[in-house]
């Protein structure tokens, strides 16, 4: 595969299935070698093995490496060996994440929510602390953080707060990660996804309808149904051009809060974000 990225190393965590997969793949046909994690080991549906054979097969260059974010030492490891691999690190795309949507703070449990935050910030946390000192060795290089819109504070995050504390974290801490790493040309920007129809979405596609029935009927984002949200819902490979355009990002274009719908034919275009939006 050749393209935009040919020469590129890239890092992923969270590459095994669903957003993760298609942007791995997404990655490799813009020309970029690919090192993509993920917590399961084998070579079955829904590994990183089964997405790097993917990726092999239509001619990229990819490594499964098993990892579990909230590990340092597992975090560093795979970092290392990928560097090791390729030669060099030039993007880092934090998308390993998960969500337990459906419980207000005085009742979810409280290992769901360690897991949360432990997985979105302390993760994201240990790929950057590690990944970073090759970038900066290699001259530059571009570092996507994957948020959501329940990161906005004006977003209804009835019944996720967790997950909405998270992405807020990240978010926050790709501003100020944006500012440090800017003499070193590395880019640092954190994308909402939008509404994607990845597994995690289908497997939760009821949680608001059994939250409200759990409730007595408490409305969450305006009310609208589970059928009327999943309407909305766009393929995982949807978020692909944003990627590759961030991914060629350097200390030009930082420290942004994007949406995957504001990249339209590769380009960037800038919209005032709604906190309506999935």
């Amino acid at each position: 595969m050749t393209g935009i990225l040919n020469g590129k190393v890239a890092f992923v965590t969270g590459g095994s299935k669903g957003i993760g997969k298609a942007i791995c793949i997404g990655l490799a046909e813009a020309g970029a070698s690919v090192a993509l994690t993920g917590r399961k080991a084998g070579t079955g549906p829904g590994t990183a093995h089964e997405t790097a054979a993917s990726v092999e097969a239509a001619g990229g260059k990819a490594l499964a490496l098993v990892c579990d974010v909230r590990d340092p030492d597992s975090v560093k490891a795979a970092i290392d060996t990928a560097a090791a691999t390729f030669g060099r690190l030039d993007i880092l795309m934090n998308n390993a994440g998960l969500f337990f949507p459906g419980s207000d703070v005085i009742d979810i449990d409280i290992g769901q929510w360690h897991e949360t935050i432990e997985t979105h910030i302390n993760g994201t946390f240990y790929a950057v602390r590690f990944a970073a000192p090759y970038m900066i060795a290699g001259g530059g290089g571009s570092i996507i953080n994957m948020s959501s819109t329940g990161g906005d504070p004006s977003h209804d995050t009835t019944g996720n707060v967790a997950y909405g504390v998270a992405k807020a974290g990240i978010e926050q801490f790709s501003r100020g990660l944006a500012r440090e790493l800017a003499f070193a040309n590395i880019a640092v920007n954190a994308i909402r996804p939008m509404a994607l129809l990845s597994e995690g979405a289908i497997n939760s596609a009821d949680w608001m309808g059994k939250y409200r029935a759990k409730t007595g009927g408490r409305a969450v984002q305006d009310n609208i149904t589970d059928e009327e949200r999943l309407k909305k819902f766009a393929p995982t490979s949807a978020i692909v051009p944003a990627i590759v355009h961030l991914a060629q990002q350097r200390g030009e274009f930082t420290g942004n809060i994007v949406r995957r719908t504001d990249f339209a034919d590769g380009g960037f275009q800038s919209v005032v974000m709604s906190s309506q939006d999935a």
